[in-house]
């Protein structure tokens, strides 16, 4: 008898979770330093091989993906009734120590299930991916933390599915060009309606300057990211409420900026608005805005509006009373952009004494080593038509100048239409020089047909690829905005990663001044 009572009672324990936790006993985020647990499951009827997790010490360039992620790849496991975990996989994540905080992601192939989440010491969650229904759940000591960002971001997303999509365009009836576009605009104007949404073509100045005024002024705390944060204020600790406040108002300004810099035309109209809303110095910029990657994108992209339309040094404008703030908006502004600002040799290491942290300019030190001229370009795999591993050793004895390309590129597409061509065929039977095209594409087929097109280079070019836009050697220079070159002497080492010229002419005079003086 005894055992017929006991071992249904045992058996409901386990299936309703009596005393039975994953990770960390309690939410211990007030410890001062120690890692996270995530505990993930996951119920889909499809097949997951393996889980990708990314983790941060810290982000200051989300664009350049500076500094590089901590990557971790997990094989999930058959969850169990005993877990309370039947019909999904599941899988433990544990972070190396946190300090203060840091910055996770987890991606499952091409879905990315957590994007850049704030994790602290001692975090313990349980998250369920329910695939078959398009839900997420969160349960555990710190389960708000986790599920105050997840639905802040998909208020982010909600912002712009309401709004009708912009196309920037000198061109007011864009449409006529084209059979296929000019039917489907018509038809979108026709059935636009309350619940079907129409592009708004902004191909006047005039246009275009209302859009901008109309966006600048929308209430940031009326903005649907923002009124969830308000859900939790109270909920959350203070310190993590603050910080998420400033990421949610670096999102929406980030956007702001980053619109007026795409549409803007030299006309007095949108003069007027860069005066009103971008001239002047910020006085005040939230404490915490340094440990805010959504922030820095905010100040690093209002700066590069001010530097433009004033004619300003960007490295006169960052002069902000926190001194961190200073050296991480200026470190993005190196990483971003040191390809275009003159010889690497000369003003980079005066940069580098520019940044006081020696965690930051370790960062561009790293950069400067591995970019500078005379460094040996790295032996890694790439692989050709045939589907054979080689490495760049097997092409020296000529210059070469490599360019990297990425499918869809319409900048790559007009970079080869503009100049590169005359190129390819001014030294396609040169002893001294080659042009060789380097694809960021992980898939060969699709790779191939993009070569049979020829709007990239021309199929009789030497043509390689990376293994996708992670690949480790563009991790190596830093590349993730194509098109990009390299220029490489015959013994295989770098003379220059940037400041190419932009026309034909500019560029055979380099090509010619450079085996001349190597012969």
């Amino acid at each position: 008898m005894f055992l017929k009572i006991i071992q249904p009672f045992l058996f409901l324990a386990f299936v309703l979770g009596y005393d039975c936790s994953f990770g960390q006993a309690e939410g211990l985020s007030k410890v001062k330093s120690g890692p996270a647990v995530i505990r993930a499951e996951f119920k889909t009827t499809d097949n997951i091989e393996e889980i990708q997790t990314f983790f941060w010490d810290f982000i200051i360039d989300q664009g350049s993906r500076t500094p590089l992620a901590r990557e971790e790849k997990i094989k999930p496991e058959a969850g169990n009734l005993f877990e309370g975990s039947m019909e999904t996989v599941t899988m433990t994540w544990v972070s190396p120590p946190i300090d203060n905080r840091a910055f996770f992601s987890m991606r499952n192939g091409r879905f990315l299930l957590i994007d850049r989440f704030i994790i602290e010491p001692g975090d313990s969650v349980r998250i369920r991916f329910d695939m078959n229904m398009g839900r997420t759940l969160f349960d555990g000591p710190d389960a708000i933390k986790y599920k105050s960002q997840f639905e802040i971001q998909a208020a982010f997303e909600t912002y712009k599915f309401r709004q009708d999509q912009v196309l920037l365009t000198g061109k007011e009836n864009f449409w006529g060009d084209s059979q296929r576009d000019s039917i489907s605009f018509f038809k979108s104007q026709k059935l636009k309606s309350s619940i079907n949404r129409s592009v708004k073509v902004l191909a006047v100045p005039e246009s275009r300057a209302a859009f901008l005024e109309e966006r600048l002024n929308e209430p940031i705390h009326e903005h649907p990211a923002y009124l969830v944060l308000l859900d939790y204020k109270g909920k959350l600790d203070q310190d993590f409420y603050s910080l998420l406040e400033t990421q949610v108002l670096g999102y929406i300004n980030y956007s702001k900026a980053y619109l007026f810099r795409m549409a803007y035309m030299e006309t007095e109209g949108f003069r007027t608005l860069f005066n009103n809303y971008y001239l002047n110095d910020i006085t005040e910029t939230p404490e915490n805005a340094a440990d805010s990657p959504n922030y820095l994108d905010y100040l690093y992209t209002r700066n590069l509006l001010r530097s433009a339309l004033t004619g300003i040094p960007f490295i006169d404008l960052v002069k902000y009373k926190d001194k961190a703030l200073n050296d991480i908006i200026l470190t993005k502004y190196i990483m971003q952009n040191y390809r275009n600002l003159g010889n690497l040799e000369e003003f980079l290491p005066t940069l580098i004494q520019k940044v006081n942290d020696p965690k930051l300019s370790a960062l561009i030190s790293d950069l400067y080593i591995k970019q500078k001229s005379g460094a040996a370009f790295p032996s890694l795999s790439l692989t050709n038509s045939n589907k054979e591993d080689v490495s760049m050793d097997l092409y020296n004895g000529k210059y070469r100048l490599l360019n990297f390309w990425l499918p869809g590129c319409s900048a790559c597409a007009a970079a080869y239409k503009n100049y590169l061509s005359d190129i390819e065929k001014a030294y396609s039977s040169s002893p001294d020089f080659e042009l060789i095209h380097l694809s960021a594409e992980a898939d060969h087929d699709r790779w191939l047909k993009n070569i049979a097109s020829e709007k990239y280079g021309s199929k009789n070019s030497l043509h390689l690829r990376t293994d996708g836009v992670d690949d480790p050697l563009l991790r190596h220079f830093n590349i993730y905005a194509f098109p990009r070159y390299i220029l490489l002497d015959p013994n295989g080492l770098i003379v220059k990663t940037g400041n190419f010229p932009s026309e034909t002419d500019s560029w055979i005079s380099l090509i010619e001044g450079l085996i001349n003086e190597y012969q």
